[in-house]
């Protein structure tokens, strides 16, 4: 959640701070942010005990998020925020054929991270998230560089998602209200973010 903010306030005020240590960070610690979601969203599929609670939980999150979206991206459809694209690996991942991971895929397509969301989600059950990153971040930086953007920070945040997760044990965090908060830290912090880029 601290690196979310921290990315997203950076990007948000890329024309104000434009420090190149400052730039370089806030990019490198965005690409942490979503591959050890789609990880924690996986060992969430396995252990939940109604997979329809969660889904309807991930919906939710999702409404709620769409205003602070907007107001942050004025100009992206309210299906571009990831909590849609969290929501739709899941639905995938509970229906689990292949046309569904099809139809998932161009849901997902103009949504945060959706190019990528859904075949990292197939790459980590079939290859594990170590290789998964490592080819995904390959990928990334490839689509990247041919569009003249040079993301190589990719590589960075792929690699330290890994190495993140190399330190997770398994163990369930059974506090619910704990379960809950990134829930609801989403769209609060896309309101704190836009409050302060205004006022600041």
């Amino acid at each position: 959640m601290i690196a979310m903010f921290i990315n997203h306030l950076g990007f948000f005020m890329r024309f104000r701070w434009t420090n190149f240590l400052w730039v370089n960070f806030y990019k490198g610690i965005g690409f942490i942010v979503f591959p050890i979601l789609l990880v924690l969203l996986l060992e969430g599929f396995k252990r939940t005990s109604d997979i329809n609670r969660y889904i309807l939980r991930l919906f939710v999150a999702f409404v709620a998020s769409i205003i602070p979206y907007r107001l942050m991206f004025p100009d992206v459809h309210p299906f571009g925020n990831v909590m849609w694209t969290l929501l739709i690996c899941l639905v995938t991942l509970k229906l689990d054929k292949p046309f569904y991971y099809g139809l998932g895929y161009i849901l997902t397509f103009l949504s945060d991270w959706g190019m990528f969301a859904i075949p990292m989600i197939l790459l980590i059950k079939k290859l594990g998230a170590p290789l998964t990153f490592l080819i995904v971040g390959n990928v990334y930086l490839t689509v990247y560089i041919f569009t003249n953007q040079q993301e190589v920070l990719s590589l960075v945040g792929f690699g330290m998602a890994n190495l993140l997760l190399s330190w997770y044990n398994g163990i369930e965090v059974k506090n619910k209200r704990f379960n809950q908060l990134f829930y609801w830290f989403y769209p609060c912090h896309l309101v704190i973010i836009w409050w302060l880029t205004h006022h600041f």
